[in-house]
């Protein structure tokens, strides 16, 4: 395998053809073009057709990309580290902006307070020190979040940066152990239908019945309520098409990344159809439940007037609106619907289905009875 040195718009990169599938390779340098920078391409030159010929070629090319050079350098801090990991997650995983700055930015801010070292410095004793300061700052849980988002990076770094050969941070999480919480009950079927009623004959907030009375009906989450267009509803109010949610101001995909096709309840149906007629929408494209001023509902403005309001007019102690989702499955369980159709609908794999709502599943015999 032969390498050939390059000046590319002044600046020296490495071409070549990849050993094991024969495609073109680039490697740029991030140096000038110049006789002392010639003998640092050379020796990197060397060292690739070296590798190549004796079998230990690095096909990430990590082992060939200078440390601390330009922006192609796989020496890198933690916080930057962390940093370019986000970054990718928000492009190419459809990670939300609300997800950043809730979970992602105070990892970086804790990494650039505790740990803001070279990366690859980061070995099993200094990510135990790091864990043992979120154990005295953090809740349980919240610490063991960020911990696995620390993990994530790393795994994800690998063959990109230089890392410590075993990922740090593996194993660390199992540290943490939540403490038990009682679960939020769900509403019952009283409860959802004063809350249905309250919202329809409030003076200031019976713009919002058809909004909740579609939650509590179908267990939608509240962003992907937020966010439901005319057209992801069937012609004939048969379906709705759920694969939006809209949250902190950004409308992105569901939270499983997963789309859905539900069938509607006949009450909700006709709920929808008359909505639909009442507001006559000029296109298909406009929200099925917009706020006042004609934009996607948010949540958290909704609860803090809205909802808090009415639930304590009508008697119901409170319960966050994302109660409207446990209350819609949790009512379908107990008319005894099939778990594994309640969480197709809802969007919940079937282990989560079981975590949550294995006290309401109806799990008889499936034989029939022959005496």
């Amino acid at each position: 395998m032969k390498v050939t040195i390059e000046n590319l718009e002044g600046r020296l990169r490495l071409r070549w053809a990849c050993p094991e599938t024969g495609k073109r390779k680039n490697l740029a340098l991030g140096v000038d073009d110049s006789t002392t920078e010639r003998a640092f391409a050379s020796t990197t030159k060397d060292r690739i057709e070296n590798d190549a010929k004796h079998g230990f070629y690095d096909a990430s090319l990590l082992k060939y990309r200078p440390l601390t050079i330009g922006k192609n350098a796989s020496e890198i801090t933690t916080v930057e580290l962390f940093d370019r990991f986000t970054q990718h997650q928000f492009k190419h995983e459809g990670l939300a902006k609300s997800s950043i700055k809730s979970r992602y930015e105070p990892v970086k801010r804790m990494l650039e307070k505790y740990l803001n070292i070279q990366a690859a410095a980061v070995d099993r004793r200094r990510a135990v020190s790091f864990a043992d300061v979120c154990a005295n700052t953090l809740t349980p849980g919240t610490a063991k979040a960020r911990i696995m988002l620390l993990k994530s990076a790393w795994e994800w770094g690998k063959g990109r940066y230089q890392l410590a050969e075993d990922n740090p941070w593996v194993g660390i999480a199992t540290r943490f152990k939540s403490i038990p919480v009682q679960p939020v009950a769900a509403f019952n079927r009283d409860e959802a239908q004063k809350i249905i009623e309250g919202f329809r004959t409030n003076r200031y907030y019976s713009h919002y019945a058809d909004f909740v009375a579609f939650r509590l009906g179908m267990g939608t989450r509240g962003g992907e309520a937020s966010a439901l267009k005319w057209k992801h509803i069937s012609s004939d109010f048969d379906s709705v098409w759920i694969g939006k949610s809209f949250s902190r101001g950004v409308t992105g995909s569901t939270k499983t990344k997963k789309a859905r096709t539900i069938n509607l309840s006949p009450s909700v149906s006709t709920m929808l159809q008359a909505r639909r007629d009442r507001l006559k929408p000029v296109s298909d494209d406009e929200l099925v439940f917009p706020s006042p001023e004609g934009l996607p509902i948010d949540d958290r403005n909704f609860c803090r007037r809205a909802w808090k309001t009415v639930l304590a007019e009508v008697g119901v102690p409170y319960r966050r609106p994302y109660t409207t989702r446990k209350t819609a499955i949790t009512l379908s369980l107990k008319s005894g619907a099939s778990y594994i159709e309640v969480a197709a609908a809802a969007g919940h794999d079937h282990q989560t289905m079981h975590k949550y709502y294995s006290d309401v599943i109806q799990e008889g015999s499936v034989f029939v009875s022959l005496e």
